[in-house]
């Protein structure tokens, strides 16, 4: 049994008419015949009484008529489910972002929704510490965070997006001259990190630029996230070093210093699982490779 010979069940059960159910599928009437009968032999019954004057449909036929529809229904709404995801056009992401990559995370998901308002995105700010175990279990499909964190995953696939300056962020009621080679005047200063645990590729970074930079010994502060980062920092308790937020993510209540230098630079990357089944992470990079 398969899709045509039902087809062609169908239409003769609505027309009863050989002659009219082979014009519609452009066959001779013998070949409709002959699906008809090789259908009937493998169900093990008739589905038509025939005769030279007149076509009827048996008690089976009858009762395969409901299952007939269901089954092309079916198949039907499946080869719309299979070509939609294909073609990108339904689906689910889960992305992971870590905080210092959310404005490039936010443009380049904002014009893959525009793209694929039918794809399903499941987007969280994670710390460090949760991104590399999400990576490690296969709990996501996208990740944004820095290239020095992502290329150390061998089933990841990564792809460096840009090359981002760190920046001092202090205290909007802290007036300290800083000059951004010669971090010295910050010495009494606590300097504000995200724990190593959570945040293993910035805390080292931070520490390090503060020691090059007249502070051989920052009074270091561990925090628990991110964003408890930023509220020590808006509420006068030291200064962060971190990844240089975009204009739009500057926030509230702190002053932005840039710094200068080789050392300074980290890049902003995206990484994705590189055995994957699923179909919108290639319509995703597509998006990634359009935007840069």
């Amino acid at each position: 049994m398969d899709i045509k010979q039902l087809e062609l069940f169908l239409s003769l059960s609505n027309s009863l008419n050989f002659t009219q159910a082979a014009q519609e599928f452009y066959l001779t009437q013998p070949a409709v015949s002959h699906q008809i009968s090789t259908l009937e032999r493998e169900l093990g019954g008739k589905l038509f009484l025939r005769d030279s004057h007149s076509v009827r449909l048996t008690a089976a036929g009858k009762a395969l008529i409901p299952y007939a529809k269901s089954i092309l229904e079916q198949t039907a709404a499946a080869a719309n489910c299979v070509y939609d995801i294909a073609h990108g056009k339904t689906g689910h992401l889960r992305v992971m972002v870590v905080q210092s990559a959310v404005s490039t995370a936010t443009r380049i998901t904002e014009a893959f929704a525009a793209e694929h308002p039918d794809v399903s995105i499941e987007a969280d700010i994670v710390t460090g510490a949760e991104q590399i175990r999400a990576i490690s279990g296969g709990k996501a499909d996208i990740f944004f965070s820095m290239n020095e964190l992502l290329e150390t995953f061998p089933q990841l696939q990564s792809r460096v997006l840009e090359a981002r300056a760190f920046s001092l962020l202090l205290p909007a009621s802290c007036e300290l001259a800083v000059d951004p080679e010669d971090l010295s005047t910050l010495c009494a200063m606590p300097l504000l990190c995200e724990s190593e645990s959570e945040a293993p590729s910035l805390a080292g970074r931070a520490v390090e630029i503060c020691r090059r930079r007249g502070m051989p010994d920052p009074k270091v502060r561990w925090c628990n996230s991110g964003n408890s980062v930023l509220l020590a920092v808006q509420s006068g308790l030291g200064f962060a070093v971190v990844p240089t937020p975009s204009k739009e993510y500057e926030p509230n209540g702190v002053r932005v210093v840039r710094l200068t230098g080789e050392d300074v630079t980290a890049d902003d990357s995206i990484g994705w699982q590189k055995k994957t089944s699923n179909q919108s992470v290639s319509f995703f990079m597509d998006t990634v490779e359009r935007l840069y």
